[in-house]
């Protein structure tokens, strides 16, 4: 028997695989990967049986399959590969780890349970959240005067239905298309007391969220659509691509490598920066990229310095007509963020004192 050992960043990397493998369900595995008939129960849309094991039962709500009405523990993704192949908990988790790095949701018959219907939608790519009726105010409201984004920005991605508020929930949907322009990513984020964010049933992470100037040619990696959108707030003319979050940001960059040729963006673009979280795991992601990359665009894409960030900053500051006065780069010499989001931030704070100073300077003089 072969006993296989991780390094520290192969441990890093199942550790994410396995948050990001909750979304599968074992009835997806179980249609998609062995073909089994699976069909409802007459008295509860919950459960799944199954045509070819009688005795499987399949609960959607809790995702877990029974081997038999009687079974009290369920067997998670992991554990029914490992049943049904009679194989090893490694070489079961080694087939659903490969099975989710290769997933296209778009060619597979998914399952999705309503707890408040009692029914069970089987459906293939994205389910989109449904759309509120109106002009999505409180979205809009929430991005411009919350987290102070440009309001003409946020017109935008709604005009290019890249970015709507939900119907239920009034979360804001980012959403991203593939290469026929057809929805594919979808990520929900809350906006109100206790914001949080949700991938949507059938979302194909790989894909992730951009907005792409025409004829660009260069484009900014994040690790957010929200950071993505704080960026454009400051930079209206930059072309962004985002993934869901720094753990899927490898696949999601491994994914328009393979398929730049299916892109016509791609085509034009030269160079390519990234503005990433400070942490050792984008670190580890960006050289894990550039280790592997076929594109020497990415093999030589370059960070976004914090020099850089300040200069775009000045120069839309000063293009706006409340601050048609001198901002040097020396005053924000002493300024430190930790992501987009905060140094939007701490260059409004300094910007707002500047604007304080020049008011009272008014004043003095009359």
């Amino acid at each position: 028997m072969s006993v296989k050992f991780y390094t520290k960043d192969e441990k890093n990397e199942l550790r994410d695989l396995a948050m990001n493998i909750r979304q599968l369900s074992v009835a997806e595995i179980a249609d998609n990967v062995y073909g089994l008939t699976l069909y409802q129960k007459k008295n509860n849309a919950r459960y799944l049986v199954c045509y070819e094991h009688p005795s499987l039962i399949f609960d959607l709500q809790k995702n877990l399959v029974f081997y038999n009405a009687k079974t009290t523990n369920g067997m998670n993704c992991y554990d029914f590969v490992q049943f049904y192949e009679n194989c090893s908990f490694m070489e079961a988790r080694e087939k659903v780890n490969q099975y989710y790095m290769d997933r296209d949701p778009r060619n597979l018959v998914l399952y999705e349970y309503s707890h408040t219907k009692n029914a069970v939608y089987k459906h293939t790519g994205v389910s989109l959240p449904d759309k509120e009726n109106g002009n999505f105010n409180e979205m809009k409201d929430y991005f411009t005067n919350t987290m102070a984004f440009e309001g003409n920005v946020v017109d935008t991605l709604i005009l290019n239905q890249s970015l709507y508020m939900s119907k239920n929930m009034h979360n804001a949907v980012f959403v991203g298309f593939d290469e026929k322009n057809d929805p594919a990513f979808a990520l929900e984020y809350g906006i109100k007391d206790t914001p949080y964010k949700h991938e949507v049933a059938g979302s194909y992470t790989a894909i992730g969220w951009k907005q792409i100037q025409d004829h660009a040619s260069d484009i900014i990696i994040f690790d957010s659509p929200m950071n993505a959108l704080a960026y454009l707030s400051i930079d209206t003319e930059a072309s962004v691509i985002a993934s869901k979050d720094i753990t899927t940001l490898y696949n999601m960059v491994k994914y328009y490598q393979e398929n730049s040729d299916k892109y016509d963006f791609m085509k034009n673009v030269k160079n390519i920066t990234y503005i990433l979280e400070n942490s050792p795991k984008s670190d580890s992601v960006v050289k894990r990229i550039k280790e592997t990359a076929t594109d020497e665009r990415f093999k030589n894409m370059k960070q976004v310095e914090p020099d850089e960030l300040k200069r775009t900053y000045i120069q839309t500051m000063n293009a706006n007509g409340e601050y048609q006065y001198i901002i040097s780069e020396e005053d924000y010499d002493e300024v430190e963020y930790k992501d987009i989001r905060s140094f939007i931030d701490a260059m409004d704070e300094v910007t707002g004192k500047l604007q304080d100073q020049h008011l009272e300077e008014e004043r003095t003089v009359e």
